[in-house]
């Protein structure tokens, strides 16, 4: 084979690596949710409880 050709060929090969990686991203996977989905989700949940502890203007006591 000659070397272009060969290139030609990993070319196909990463193509569809990079497509499989994709598709298993975005694809449902846990509840109808994409694994992409999942992580926004976490990530505007941490910001959710970021912001309220932040707001706080003190430390809330524990009961008792």
């Amino acid at each position: 084979m000659s070397p272009k050709r060969q290139r030609g060929f990993s070319t196909a090969e990463y193509t569809i690596v990079a497509l499989a990686i994709v598709a298993a991203l975005l694809l449902p996977f846990i509840d109808g949710q994409s694994i992409v989905g999942m992580l926004v989700a976490a990530v505007k949940q941490m910001f959710a409880n970021f912001s309220f502890g932040i707001s706080l203007s003190r430390f809330p006591l524990p009961p008792g």
